[in-house]
């Protein structure tokens, strides 16, 4: 290649590029960056929503534990035990991003220093 036939090449490739695509009715033209963008917000949602329901699995798996063990403890393994429960859930909601556990736990202290105030 020349350097003409490189400089027409390159200002070829600089020229902007809008790809279209049918839309899901089949009359609307709608670019193809809103559409990626749409489906990457689908993605995040669905990925929101499979570590919801990995740490609703989680608490299931400790209130099963909780079921089988605590029968046969003492009060004070109990107690210990639920104050590490707690520590475990709150990480494990911290890691999959769970809003919910962390608004549960406040309100829950919130409770405790108002018992120990009156």
């Amino acid at each position: 290649m020349t350097g003409d036939q490189k400089k027409l090449h390159k200002d070829a490739d600089d020229s902007p590029k809008s790809v279209f695509s049918i839309s899901k009715t089949g009359t609307d033209l709608v670019p193809l960056e809103k559409q990626v963008a749409e489906l990457q917000e689908r993605i995040v949602e669905v990925s929101d929503k499979a570590d919801e329901d990995k740490f609703l699995a989680g608490i299931a798996a400790v209130i099963v534990v909780d079921v089988l063990a605590f029968p046969s403890m003492s009060a004070i393994a109990i107690t210990v035990i639920s104050v590490f429960e707690c520590i475990f859930l709150s990480v494990l909601a911290s890691r999959y991003g769970v809003e919910e556990p962390k608004v549960w736990l406040a309100a829950l202290m919130r409770k405790i220093t108002r018992a120990k105030e009156n």
